[in-house]
């Protein structure tokens, strides 16, 4: 519950979808302040759309949550998609693009795509949610199901209810396929595959 309704939680963060909404702003530090949209998920699709070549691609993202991306993916040209574990972010999604989120637990639900059927997977601040224990078969599967993949990891936050790893440690610890990308918070490459 924490996670997906932040203000109903004893634990001081500022997830939840509850206060989960679009987010105006100029900093910089994903695009440069002349580039930047304006607004920080477009940046974050503007910023993958040029530097993954995504026009035209295929792509899956995964925890989309209210599809902030896929709309502004899809904008640029690119058949963006997504799934998510939250009935309660797909509701707030716009109409307009709920046809194009899927909700599920990627856990188990990515065993439904077949061998390379995404040119490619995007996440932000996903994989972190789940138990080392679970990873190694997730991260099969996204292997199996993409050409590509960028997945944007935290290099810090609370640990109570997410699974924060040093960089090395996300690189190090499990089998990525040629063709991975992880970058940090601000879209800056740590690994590339």
């Amino acid at each position: 519950m924490s996670y997906f309704d932040g203000k109903k939680s004893s634990l001081s963060h500022n997830a939840g979808y509850t206060c989960y909404k679009r987010w105006d702003r100029y900093c910089g530090d994903i695009l440069p302040v002349g580039e930047s949209t304006g607004e920080f998920f477009r940046d974050i699709a503007k910023k993958f759309y040029i530097e993954h070549a995504l026009q035209g691609k295929k792509v899956l993202e995964l925890g989309c949550a209210y599809g902030f991306m896929i709309e502004d993916l899809r904008n640029m040209g690119v058949d963006a998609w997504g799934l998510d574990v939250s009935q309660y972010a797909y509701d707030q999604a716009s109409d307009a693009i709920k046809p194009y989120i899927t909700v599920a637990d990627a856990r188990t639900y990515l065993n439904n795509y077949a061998n390379n059927q995404w040119d490619a997977i995007i996440s932000r601040w996903f994989i972190y949610c789940f138990e080392d224990s679970e990873l190694p078969a997730l991260i099969t599967e996204m292997n199996r199901v993409a050409r590509f993949q960028a997945h944007i990891i935290p290099v810090g936050g609370p640990t109570a209810y997410y699974n924060i790893k040093q960089p090395q440690v996300w690189i190090d610890s499990f089998n990525w396929k040629r063709g991975t990308v992880i970058t940090t918070d601000n879209l800056k490459v740590i690994y590339r595959k």
